[in-house]
């Protein structure tokens, strides 16, 4: 998105993971990189408003915790 304004990124050999702002809402963007041989990437995004980010935090570390652990 043009308007992203990222304030985090890590890249990894089998994953990566961005966040920031956009507008008024914060996004989180994470790819892992499970298919070396197919290239198959598992990728998630949210966004949500900066107003609630205390009750996103849990929820997004725990979305990103189960994509690590997802099986092919």
């Amino acid at each position: 998105y043009p308007d992203d304004k990222a304030s985090f990124r890590v890249v990894k050999k089998d994953f990566y993971a961005v966040s920031g702002r956009r507008g008024d809402d914060i996004f989180y963007r994470r790819c892992n990189f499970v298919g070396r041989e197919d290239g198959t990437i598992h990728c998630f995004e949210i966004s949500y408003p900066d107003a609630d980010k205390a009750a996103f935090d849990p929820i997004v570390a725990r979305m990103g915790k189960s994509l690590r652990e997802g099986k092919r």
